[in-house]
């Protein structure tokens, strides 16, 4: 682009100083494509002018390469053509605003790390604990993601995690290569492209991550996943992209120069993903997502109409067709078979937990002692209060019952489920006789007495029996 504008300028030299204030883009953005264009051969430095500043004018082979590039309009809107002849781009292939979008998304992983401190250090962790190596809680109060929290149905955790990261070493090691790709690629996609790529690569390659590998391999327990290098990975892709889309367009020894350092840059970057505790699955779904995306926001900035609405439209397909695999992964994975086993059962055991004799006994001796007050002697908001009380049992109760309903295929585990959901039904039929004598608004008679005690020894007996 800035070959042409020089050729632009015909037999006299062309000023940057004076283009860039006619542009209103920063004067030192043209400083590293001229020093380029000059190591290629394609520009030298003509003399200097008073108010004018340092000129360029084209050489032999600079003039013969800027006759072979797409004819068009001269200036700060022309660029080259894309590699499709069918098209013409409709706005600059280079954005020379500074990179605002690489910076705001490099302090929000920053400013999101020190407020992991804060808290690790309202929670009364040891300071090195975090700052090195990261603590689980505190990843997952940042909004880490593990097998658990997807279970859950908490999906948003999928964005949240590409901006965490666990300690100082994992932080400094992406911010600079985030810095290193995010502002080059801001550069050659523009502000909200980059975006878009850094968005939807960080949940592609989270998706990718939770669906192949959603616990560790070697202990079999869930481990949260932060971190933005899958993001990363996209933005790296995003490059690639863009090289093969205009390499025709860069002179013989810059483009040499590009895929060599690309190529070192994905052999170290590749090399580095097979490291122990590094998620190569997060960095392979970001490439790839990064890639996708890169081509198909060249297509929406570059292609006729039609081309522009398939590219939107696959776009926002991208992040749909991401989780929805994550979503069959769940549904269909062996390793998230254990998972939803691992998980059902933990969740079952707090609830049984909730239903144990020494929580529930002083729920049911307030009841009590509330039931034998005469009906004018009991105040309406103390009844709404212990009723709550009740219901609240209940409901746990009746939960936990029907989920031990699905068998596991295991005989002994399926034969401790049976004495399980025979405690949670006969707990569920104590509280229900006692919301029964409460809605009454009587003092129960001895016959009601008499059955809620039966069924509250019979829940008692069984509770030794659970294993």
């Amino acid at each position: 682009m800035v070959l042409r504008w020089i050729a632009a300028a015909g037999a006299g030299p062309w000023f940057p100083s004076a283009h860039a204030k006619q542009a209103r883009v920063p004067r030192d953005n043209l400083d590293e494509p001229l020093n380029e264009l000059r190591q290629a051969g394609l520009v030298r430095v003509a003399d200097w002018v008073r108010g004018a500043g340092q000129g360029y004018v084209l050489t032999e082979d600079g003039a013969a390469v800027a006759g072979t590039a797409a004819p068009g309009r001269a200036g700060p809107a022309d660029q080259p053509a894309g590699s499709d002849p069918g098209w013409e781009p409709r706005e600059s292939v280079i954005d020379l605003r500074p990179p605002v979008v690489t910076l705001v998304v490099l302090l929000a992983n920053l400013i999101w790390f020190f407020v992991g401190l804060v808290i690790a250090s309202r929670l009364g962790m040891p300071f090195g604990s975090y700052l090195w190596k990261g603590d689980p809680l505190v990843l997952a109060r940042l909004g880490a993601v593990s097998a658990p929290d997807l279970l859950r149905g908490e999906w948003w955790r999928l964005m949240t995690c590409c901006f965490v990261h666990g300690g100082l070493p994992h932080l400094v090691v992406n911010m600079v290569a985030l810095g290193m790709a995010g502002s080059l690629a801001e550069l050659l996609w523009g502000r909200w492209r980059v975006l878009a790529v850094y968005l939807l690569s960080g949940l592609a390659g989270s998706c990718l991550a939770m669906a192949l590998n959603p616990v560790d391999e070697g202990t079999g327990t869930a481990v949260p996943l932060v971190g933005a290098s899958g993001a990363i990975w996209g933005l790296l892709t995003s490059l690639l992209a863009w090289f093969l889309i205009f390499r025709r367009k860069l002179p013989p020894r810059l483009a040499a120069e590009w895929l060599r350092r690309l190529g070192l840059v994905f052999l170290l970057n590749a090399g580095f993903s097979l490291l122990p505790g590094i998620s190569w699955q997060a960095h392979l779904g970001g490439g790839v997502a990064g890639f996708v995306a890169a081509g198909l926001l060249n297509a929406q900035r570059a292609g006729d109409r039609p081309r522009r609405v398939v590219a939107v439209v696959l776009l926002l397909m991208l992040p749909v067709l991401c989780v929805g695999g994550l979503v069959w992964a769940m549904r269909s994975g062996e390793s998230w078979a254990v998972v939803r086993r691992a998980f059902t059962h933990s969740e079952i055991t707090l609830l049984l937990a909730e239903l144990r004799p020494e929580v529930v006994r002083p729920v049911e001796s307030e009841v009590v002692l509330f039931l034998i007050r005469t009906p004018d002697r009991r105040a309406p908001a103390r009844k709404t209060e212990i009723r709550n009380k009740v219901a609240s049992l209940r409901g746990a109760a009746g939960q936990t019952a029907y989920r031990l309903t699905t068998m596991t295929g295991d005989a002994t585990a399926d034969e401790n489920r049976g004495r399980e959901r025979a405690f949670a039904r006969a707990r569920a039929k104590s509280f229900d006789l006692l919301l029964a004598m409460i809605d009454a608004n009587t003092i129960p008679d001895v016959a009601a007495w008499k059955a809620w005690e039966i069924s509250r020894r019979e829940a008692d007996r069984l509770w030794p029996e659970i294993d």
